[in-house]
């Protein structure tokens, strides 16, 4: 299991927060480097700047980055 957390500068608001990468595939995602793919996408954690999500992916090197808003 891979948890990640990601905080986001205030002033980009409600921003789509998600997990990209060579992973996506391995989560549920058809394919990988998919912004807009919603298994990905990361919760906000209360009124703060943090997202958060955990995932189980198989042992391996991933390369993965947190988009903002399905970019």
């Amino acid at each position: 299991m891979v948890a990640v957390v990601a905080r986001i500068p205030a002033a980009a608001g409600n921003a789509s927060v998600a997990l990209v990468g060579s992973l996506q595939s391995e989560i549920g995602c058809s394919a990988d480097w998919q912004p807009e793919c919603a298994v990905s996408e990361l919760t906000r954690v209360g009124d703060t700047t943090a997202y958060a999500k955990t995932f189980t992916v198989p042992a391996g090197t991933y390369a993965y980055k947190v988009a903002l808003n399905d970019s």
